[in-house]
């Protein structure tokens, strides 16, 4: 995931800075998150949301509530975005920031396609909510509302609105986010959600063509890691027991997992050679240390499922043996780092 400040100019004529996060390989689209986060705790829960986002193929401007004077601010940044390439297919809102939103997405109705809420906001003379209720009944665009169960107003919304209105409650979701698992769960579904409303003409995430897998903390816990391969996003994290979140794979698991994959795919590649009845293979990989501390062993059982004899099944254990992954790891590797500039 690329992050970088995005800077456009505001209605007052100064320069506003907005948080971009990408996809390292081609965008399909991009969205504006408006949210009214503000302490570096909160902050983590930003960098979630777009982090699911980015993993499917889509870019995220976020841009504080703290820094937008009025809905004009909103729009410039749909503007400024456009002009570079980067137009906008969907606005989100947090909190105090969804009565902008709402006004921005009205006025913008031939670029942006959906909206997105996260946590109406609520006030003690219900004056804001209400209009911003109104509101919700008359923008044209498919709106997805993330609230309280009992969100005061929000079910007559979906229920009146001759728009797309859809309204999941966030059941057992502290507001503030405190548990990451609840940070997962809502960017997932705004993110699947918004999906849906990207440009026809938007591509499918491709392949960077370098060669790799990068790794970067997200914030999100003491060890919490987003990695990628190419189009795919995927976690890392340690344990429980280890000071982690268990959120991914520890370390050691992925060189487990690589391991089993590489005999299994090993496997089904000599199978189809040979032409053996070899319905399913499976293979379970466990990391283990020594008892004397001298190193690591990988204890490896595979599973065949077919109609084979003992000298096919023996073979395919010899098989095992030469997949290049066991090769690897059987015959150590050079390892070369160097310090980016």
């Amino acid at each position: 995931m690329l992050k970088q400040v995005f800077k456009f100019q505001g209605s007052s004529g100064e320069m506003l800075a907005a948080s971009l996060e990408r996809p390292h390989s081609d965008v399909r689209g991009y969205i504006i998150f408006v949210h009214c986060f503000d302490t570096e705790k909160q902050g983590q829960v930003i960098s979630g949301i777009a982090r699911s986002f980015v993993r499917a193929g889509v870019g995220v401007v976020c841009l504080s509530a703290a820094i937008i004077e009025k809905t004009e601010d909103i729009l410039r940044a749909v503007t400024a975005m456009t002009e570079m390439g980067m137009q906008p297919f969907m606005l989100a809102g947090h909190s105090l920031a969804v009565g902008t939103v709402l006004d921005a997405a009205a006025i913008s109705d031939e670029v942006i396609k959906a909206v997105s809420l996260l946590y109406l906001p609520v006030d003690t003379d219900h004056a804001l909510r209400q209009d911003i209720l109104t509101h919700l009944k008359e923008v044209p665009q498919p709106v997805l509302i993330l609230d309280e169960p009992d969100a005061d107003g929000v079910a007559s919304v979906t229920q009146d609105s001759t728009q797309v209105r859809s309204f999941i409650a966030l059941d057992n979701v502290d507001y503030r986010f405190s548990d990451h698992a609840d940070v997962d769960y809502v960017a997932g579904i705004m993110s699947v959600w918004g999906q849906r409303y990207l440009p026809e003409a938007a591509i499918l995430p491709a392949e960077t063509g370098v060669p790799g897998v990068s790794a970067a903390e997200t914030g999100m816990g003491p060890f919490q890691l987003e990695m990628q391969s190419g189009k795919h996003y995927f976690l890392a994290d340690e344990p429980l027991s280890f000071g982690g979140n268990d959120t991914g794979p520890a370390p050691y698991d992925f060189l487990a997992a690589g391991l089993a994959a590489c005999t299994v795919m090993t496997l089904r590649m000599y199978a189809t050679q040979k032409e053996h009845n070899l319905y399913r293979a499976s293979a379970f990989v466990a990391c283990k240390k020594k008892p004397d501390g001298s190193g690591h062993i990988f204890e490896r059982t595979i599973a065949l499922e077919g109609e084979l004899d003992d000298a096919q099944r023996a073979r395919f254990i010899d098989i095992a043996d030469l997949c290049p992954v066991h090769k690897t790891l059987a015959n150590g590797a050079e390892i070369v780092t160097s310090l980016k500039e």
